[in-house]
């Protein structure tokens, strides 16, 4: 859906009541990046693959971008999902099995036994590209969410619009916050969203 007739549902329902002279198009499009990261947060809209280079001595690796022994994709980790290697899949975070790899941060992982040359894919779910308001543009930028859970967005860019417009210890705000996570579970239930159940396939990206 482009980026402008989001801002007209948002205009025309949610909104209708706030000024556009405060609540401008550019603020609409801030409230849409928060509500694109709350949800690419709470669901699998995103995945992307980190392919490690294990090394003899090393079992630290940075999903970062900055280690030399990862390749990765552009997009931001929220959370690794998977691990595999070539015969299959890896326990992440399972202390009863030695053979794993665990996450010692958010963009940290740990590969306590390697073999040196050999690789690792590690799955991780991540967030949306940030989208920039351009009045030249805003007929041809997609907001990328699916169809199906803009009524949710819109319920997240009704929640920050009254949290930034009422007074400090409203209750409105938290009420609104509730509309959105109910209209998150409502989707969830729905199957409306991704499955979080993720496949591999050991042919491709560096594994032979």
């Amino acid at each position: 859906m482009k980026l402008s007739t989001v801002i007209r549902q948002a205009r025309n329902g949610e909104l209708s009541a706030m000024s556009s002279n405060v609540k401008t198009n550019e603020v609409i499009t801030d409230y849409i990046n928060l509500g694109l990261i709350a949800l690419y947060k709470r669901f699998p809209l995103r995945t992307d693959e980190a392919i490690v280079t294990l090394r003899t001595g090393k079992t630290l690796y940075r999903l970062d971008g900055t280690d030399e022994d990862v390749s990765m994709g552009a997009g931001e980790l929220y959370m690794v999902t998977s691990a595999f290697d070539e015969v299959g899949p890896i326990p992440v975070n399972d202390d009863s099995v030695p053979f794993g790899i665990f996450t010692t941060s958010y963009n940290v992982v740990q590969i306590p036994i390697a073999v040196d040359g050999s690789f690792v894919s590690i799955m991780y779910q991540t967030g949306p590209d940030e989208i920039i308001y351009d009045e030249a543009t805003v007929d041809s930028v997609d907001v990328p969410l699916p169809s199906s859970l803009v009524d949710v967005l819109l319920t997240y860019i009704d929640y920050r619009a009254t949290k930034s417009s009422t007074p400090e210890g409203s209750g409105e705000p938290i009420s609104k916050y509730r509309v959105f996570q109910a209209a998150c579970n409502e989707a969830e239930k729905l199957g409306l969203v991704p499955s979080d159940h993720l496949t591999f396939n050991t042919d491709i990206k560096g594994f032979a």
